[in-house]
């Protein structure tokens, strides 16, 4: 699903480091019967054209945008169809109150589309500064995790684990939602 391969493959790009981090999560993800894949592209809005005679919007396709997540978990279908479930957003290093933002304003658009999607933001070998939790609390996401880059190795995989452990809860919510709002057993 990626569609920058050149920059995920370049040591020190913010799409290597994301694709890391998800690569090293991948297995746990994966063995709750999800996918998650970097780089996915999820429409952020699907306007129509016109109406038939009983009011229903037609030509959707027609008006769909899309953005580009760093990270998606989401559920296969037997058709092949996917449930997006959970996106990550990331930064390496650092984050400004732009990056937070841009985000918060894409999780918001893709929420307007999937309204069971939960949204996170992670900030990968974070360094220098404190990141306060008040960026977060009044912006589009539903977690967040910064991963200090002088944390040993034992504090990383800790962390992690612990993160993961998180993702599983943002799914279980995501499906409990997705449930209500489409009546649906996926």
């Amino acid at each position: 699903m990626a569609i920058n391969l050149k920059a995920e493959e370049q040591e020190g790009t913010e799409q290597y480091e994301i694709k890391k981090f998800v690569d090293l999560i991948r297995p746990e993800i994966e063995n709750l019967g999800y996918k998650i894949t970097t780089q996915a592209v999820l429409p952020y809005t699907n306007f129509c054209d016109k109406i038939n005679e009983a009011g229903k919007g037609l030509d959707y396709a027609k008006g769909q945008k899309a953005y580009v997540t760093d990270a998606l978990i989401y559920e296969p279908l037997a058709n092949g169809d996917r449930i997006p479930l959970v996106v990550l957003e990331g930064k390496i290093r650092t984050q400004t109150t732009h990056d937070v933002i841009t985000y918060t304003e894409k999780a918001k658009a893709h929420k307007n589309v999937f309204p069971h999607l939960r949204y996170g933001f992670i900030v990968l070998e974070a360094k220098g500064e404190k990141f306060p939790d008040f960026y977060y609390q009044h912006a589009g996401f539903d977690f967040e995790e910064v991963f200090p880059s002088n944390e040993t190795p034992e504090q990383t995989q800790i962390r992690t684990n612990e993160f993961v452990t998180e993702l599983t809860r943002q799914i279980k919510k995501t499906k409990e939602k997705h449930q209500r709002f489409f009546k649906s057993e996926a």
